[in-house]
């Protein structure tokens, strides 16, 4: 046999193999446990501020993926001006507080263990008060921005309501599941399902969902068989593409807070 022929032959099988490989790895997708080290406050990087650089800020990613990103973000006290906020932003205050002045609405504050909403567009100061601590939060936004004819006027920040996270008022005796919208901004859809405890198959249905487990267990087998478990207070990601099984346990109801992209 020519022996060129023999050599191209093998390259060829070796293209082959490797190519099915990558397509496999690129099939099987996994959820993904946001890292607890970064929302303890441990290995956030110094970033400079060109606009406030007598500012301290840390940042360490915690996701980026085609739809949506997620961060630790952490600021020392001071104040930040916005005529025009760029994103839409979901923030959880993991330690300090946060004080709005919206140029056209009343201020509002924001404590450790609140959950809220900040719209694109925003116009006002932002305040951040950690006394001589440091204040850090979660922030998720899109990836990609949102045109700016999608952004609502004189939008103010706000808070997800303590009674809407409770689920008192879900409805779930003649349904196995009650989801409701909470907030829909230009760029982000926030929204919370109660369910009673189920198992079923899912399928990220072409969205990337962070999700926060705010009662129960959840447990999500992947396309490999593989077991992942999620429990009471845990931020999680389903990629796109997504495909595989649910379980949801626990004393009663299980509750999640689903963060996704608005259709823009």
């Amino acid at each position: 046999m020519n022996p060129k022929f023999t050599l191209m032959k093998i390259g060829v099988s070796i293209f082959l193999i490797l190519f099915c490989l990558s397509i496999t790895a690129q099939e099987v997708s996994k959820p993904i446990l946001f890292d607890k080290a970064a929302l303890s406050g441990v290995g956030l990087e110094q970033i400079e501020l060109k606009d406030t650089p007598e500012r301290k800020f840390f940042r360490r990613p915690l996701y980026r993926g085609e739809e949506l990103s997620a961060y630790i973000v952490s600021l020392n006290t001071g104040t930040s001006s916005f005529e025009n906020f760029g994103f839409d932003e979901y923030v959880e205050i993991l330690n300090g507080e946060a004080i709005v002045l919206p140029h056209t609405a009343k201020a509002q504050t924001f404590y450790s263990q609140d959950l809220f909403f900040a719209p694109k567009g925003f116009q006002g100061d932002w305040f951040i008060n950690a006394g001589n601590n440091f204040h850090y939060e979660i922030s998720v936004i899109s990836t990609q921005r949102a045109d700016t004819s999608l952004v609502q006027q004189n939008a103010t920040h706000e808070l997800i309501s303590h009674r809407m996270l409770s689920g008192t008022f879900m409805d779930v005796q003649n349904k196995p599941i009650h989801k409701e919208v909470l907030l829909k901004g230009a760029e982000l859809t926030i929204s919370v399902t109660a369910e009673k405890p189920q198992t079923k198959s899912i399928t990220s249905n072409g969205k990337e969902m962070i999700m926060k487990l705010l009662s129960g267990q959840i447990t999500i087998t992947d396309s490999e068989g593989e077991e992942h478990i999620f429990y009471t207070a845990d931020y999680f990601i389903l990629p796109l593409g997504f495909e595989g099984k649910w379980s949801s346990s626990g004393h009663g109801l299980v509750k999640y807070l689903t963060i996704e992209t608005s259709d823009f």
